[in-house]
């Protein structure tokens, strides 16, 4: 993204909202600010990436913007302090109308083989005020808000395999569990996934179902009836057509 003044997509506040509808309150939605892009990206060969946050409110807002590293163990999201990949600035005043541009910055850019996954997490510190100690910290809880987004730093490029997933498919001797497991060097972002299997097309996810993370492995339950094979359909990273990702066999 050049710098200075960046548009972005109509559906780009939309897909925030969205993706924040799961970290917070009811009485969150209050939130003014709009953060762009939702799916920032360190190319291979570059030292950083640009994030923008947009103040739409009335009154000013203070942000926090860490970087926590991400991996997946044993079907679980693990988010972790790291140093590989620093907010600068870190903490950030933002006005009503105005655009902050926040630096992600790799402390040591290096080749890599595989994909660097992160996850953005920019904080709302809620303002200090006259209350006693005890009830602002009750508000501060209540409101403050918070947004995860996904940051990858691509690997070095080797080939068209470089640059996808590589999945296969697996189903619990139950039926009732799908296993994805990542053999490839980039990470897998699935949406609108179905099951087709003897008993019928069966959905796992309408818009976003998850991501598997290269060398990972991730599980989702199957609803309806139990199934002992399918074939699984999905969107991948961004994709507008579905996929078939290959047959699901019984583990």
């Amino acid at each position: 993204m050049a710098m200075g003044e960046a548009k972005e997509p109509a559906s780009m506040a939309a897909s925030l909202i969205a993706a924040a509808i799961a970290l917070l309150p009811l009485r969150a939605w209050a939130a003014t600010v709009l953060i762009w892009p939702i799916d920032p990206a360190i190319e291979a060969g570059r030292a950083g990436t640009e994030l923008w946050l947009e103040n739409r409110g009335s009154s000013d807002v203070v942000l926090q913007v860490r970087v926590l590293s991400w991996s997946q163990e044993e079907g679980r999201e693990v988010h972790s302090e790291q140093d590989e990949v620093l907010a600068s600035p870190p903490m950030v005043k933002v006005v009503p109308g105005v655009r902050q541009l926040v630096r992600l910055v790799m402390a040591k850019p290096e080749p890599r083989e595989r994909e660097g996954a992160y996850r953005v997490i920019v904080d709302e510190i809620p303002a200090v005020t006259g209350k006693p100690a005890e009830k602002q910290t009750a508000t501060a809880l209540r409101f403050r808000m918070r947004y995860s987004i996904p940051l990858f730093v691509a690997p070095k490029q080797s080939g068209a395999m470089a640059t996808q997933p590589q999945l296969s498919c697996r189903l619990n001797p139950g039926g009732r569990r799908i296993r994805l497991t990542n053999t490839g060097t980039v990470h897998a972002r699935l949406a609108d996934a179905v099951l087709d299997s003897a008993n019928g097309s069966v959905p796992l996810a309408q818009g976003l179902l998850g991501y598997v993370l290269p060398g990972s492995i991730m599980e989702w339950a199957v609803p309806g009836k139990a199934t002992s094979s399918g074939t699984l359909l999905a969107k991948v990273n961004g994709n507008a057509k579905q996929v078939a990702l290959g047959a699901c066999m019984p583990l």
